[in-house]
């Protein structure tokens, strides 16, 4: 009986739901609502969301938002790094104001061109 147990706890296996929750997390996109001024990513479950503004030739992050059910997976790096990435593609600069997407720009060196130099 111990024997059964150890070998189902270190068999490795991941259940199903994770599983689906995994693919469903790495196959999100990031889009644009300009109306609402918001970058969303919808899963099920929930839309993760920044919120955002564009001044003096910036795009500024104020603020970010995961489902409660959702936090804990990633979900807000995932959103923050979809949404730099349009602004690479955009040639936009972003200016965090937000502490996590300041905190993830910090952690990503490889996005400091799209940060305002010192004024």
């Amino acid at each position: 009986m111990k024997t059964d147990l150890a070998r189902a706890l270190s068999s490795g296996v991941d259940s199903p739901r994770e599983d689906n929750a995994s693919q469903q997390i790495a196959s999100a996109v990031v889009t644009e609502d300009t109306g609402a001024n918001r970058f969303n990513m919808a899963l099920e479950g929930g839309i993760a969301y920044a919120t955002f503004r564009r001044q003096d030739g910036l795009l500024i992050i104020s603020h970010t938002e995961v489902p409660r059910a959702l936090r804990g997976r990633g979900i807000g790096s995932q959103l923050v790094h979809g949404i730099f990435e349009l602004a690479r593609r955009r040639g936009e600069k972003i200016l965090p104001v937000c502490p996590f997407v300041a905190d993830w720009a910090h952690r990503h060196p490889e996005y400091a061109d799209l940060m305002p130099s010192s004024r």
